[in-house]
């Protein structure tokens, strides 16, 4: 069955429940009140009837106003023997029945009614005196009529239940079918661009279809980045086969030039090689299945030797390079890509200096947390160089990218700020940039600390 039809039956079936539930209370309340109302009515005639008595030499009389057939009640007196001395007694009791001073009893005449008998002894000297009040019990009939009302409101009832659970369902249901609609419609012309619209709205199939919309926006974006990265990829790959192909094509043609083509030839391999690496350890990290071996590592000591490298370095090329490493910072992590992830910042520092007054600078501190708790690592490389727009501060890090045809003359893959951030994101710790167009860029890496030296103040 479909959830519609469930939904009709479950409501059809629970209002009939719930209007049989109410009904029948209904009923047998007012039952109740009717039978205690007959009851009273029973009472209070007898009762006035017993106060009408007059006991004389001539016998027991009853005062000539008396009714004995009193909106519906049978009064009656009898002696001692059970014999009427003046009275009504209703013909469909053709029994008498014995007596029982101020007692409410129930008979059945021989058609199924039910009455009602009150008895009131009136003790006098020639003997007892019963007064007795009969009355019948409307309330079968009542219930006779209400059935019957029944039994044509209850098919109504029916109908009109299906139709108004129908009608409900069909409208909860409607926004149902349109996602739905639009899911096959993007599963037939593969449009990840089409979205669920349902108007205005904060219920669940509103919250619903926002995040199928949501997952349209990610599996279309995903899918760009896919058709992009094979698009860069091939094209990646289709520069150094190119020259593969064509030295070695050289080399058959004229023997005396194997020995230079087979050196182009192995520097092209060991490029195409290390792109794939690359390309390998991205695809783990987007897996999450880098392994990674932790170590506490100094990383004070590990950057002090970096920055001594780097000084060096820059010394022979003309560029200013400084470094101020706050000392005693120990960090869990994997030593060897977090001096991968420094060395490929201070590279493209290197590679994409000023031509005149370059400079460089590495630094590590300590920064407290205030909201977390704890101490976290901050490195950062910062230059004067051309710096990043704006508009790419955030593209740097996708695969490939490369603001300038300046960077792919400089042998650029457009892969290392990826890597780095996969490193970074793999040691449990952040890295994130900032630039100005035209005069540099600062990038910075942050990782949680895990002891500081005593020497510097501060316990492990």
């Amino acid at each position: 069955m479909s959830i519609k039809l469930k939904i009709t039956i479950w409501y059809t079936v629970i209002l009939l429940v719930m209007a049989f539930a109410f009904i029948g209370a209904m009923s047998h309340m007012e039952n109740e009140n009717a039978a205690t109302e007959v009851k009273a009515r029973l009472v209070e005639v007898v009762s006035d009837a017993t106060e009408k008595i007059t006991v004389s030499d001539e016998g027991v009389t009853v005062d000539k106003r008396t009714r004995f057939n009193d909106a519906g009640v049978y009064v009656a007196l009898y002696d001692e023997g059970g014999v009427m001395i003046e009275g009504r007694h209703p013909v469909e009791i053709s029994e008498i029945p014995d007596f029982d001073d101020r007692s409410m009893r129930k008979e059945t005449d021989a058609d199924g009614g039910d009455w009602y008998i009150y008895d009131s002894a009136y003790d006098t000297e020639a003997g007892t005196v019963w007064v007795r009040g009969i009355v019948r019990d409307t309330n079968a009939g009542k219930w006779t009529a209400l059935m019957r009302f029944f039994m044509i409101a209850v098919p109504l009832l029916i109908l009109v239940s299906i139709a108004g659970g129908y009608i409900i369902t069909q409208r909860a249901f409607a926004p149902v079918r349109e996602v739905t609609r639009a899911a096959e419609q993007i599963t037939k012309d593969g449009d990840l661009s089409r979205r669920i619209e349902l108007g205005s709205g904060s219920d669940e199939i509103a919250q619903l279809s926002g995040a199928f919309n949501r997952m349209f926006e990610r599996l279309e974006h995903n899918m760009e980045k896919e058709k992009q990265f094979t698009a860069d990829v091939s094209h990646e790959l289709r520069t150094p086969l190119s020259v593969i192909i064509s030295q070695s094509d050289f080399a058959m043609q004229d023997p005396s030039y194997a020995d230079e083509a087979l050196g182009v030839i192995n520097k092209e391999a060991k490029d195409m090689s290390s792109l794939l690496s690359k390309l390998l350890f991205l695809s783990r990290s987007d897996a999450d299945t880098v392994e990674i071996e932790k170590e506490t590592v100094d990383l004070s000591a590990l950057l002090e030797a970096v920055a001594e490298q780097q000084e060096y370095a820059a010394g022979a090329e003309g560029i200013s390079f400084s470094s101020d490493i706050e000392g005693g910072i120990k960090v869990s992590c994997d030593e060897a890509m977090i001096m991968n992830s420094v060395l490929n910042l201070l590279g493209n520092a290197f590679k994409y200096r000023r031509q005149e007054g370059a400079e460089i600078s590495l630094r590590l501190s300590a920064e407290d947390l205030h909201e977390a708790g704890g101490r976290t690592a901050v490195i950062s490389v910062t230059d004067n160089g051309p710096g990043i727009a704006p508009e790419n501060i955030e593209r740097i890090w996708d695969r490939f990218f490369r603001e300038s045809p300046e960077e792919r003359r400089k042998d650029s893959s457009g892969l290392g700020l990826a890597i780095v951030k996969a490193m970074i994101n793999v040691n449990g710790g952040t890295v994130s940039a900032e630039s100005v167009k035209g005069e540099g860029s600062t990038f910075t890496i942050k990782l949680p600390i895990c002891g500081m030296d005593k020497n510097d103040g501060n316990e492990k």
